[in-house]
């Protein structure tokens, strides 16, 4: 069940807050807030690599690191870092 709505019966009958319940929930819901921004933070570096970094550096360092086509480099002097591990 929802761990945060748990409730339990004390000894004399009455309903009590289980506050270690709610305290592993928010930890729990903590976590999973935290890596769901990790991996936005992720995916924000590759797209911006893809749009910004790798076309800067095939035009102005002759580097191609392999994200995706904008960008010109020399094809006779041109590094290619992914033909570097064939």
């Amino acid at each position: 069940g929802n761990e945060l709505a748990k409730r339990r019966e004390g000894r004399d009958g009455q309903l009590f807050f289980d506050v270690g319940s709610f305290t592993k929930s928010a930890i729990a819901g903590r976590s999973i807030t935290g890596l769901a921004a990790l991996t936005f933070v992720v995916i924000q570096v590759i797209a911006y690599g893809t749009l910004f970094i790798a076309p800067f550096l095939r035009e102005f360092a002759n580097v191609d690191i392999g994200f995706g086509q904008m960008g010109s480099c020399d094809p006779e002097t041109c590094l290619r870092v992914l033909d570097v591990f064939n």
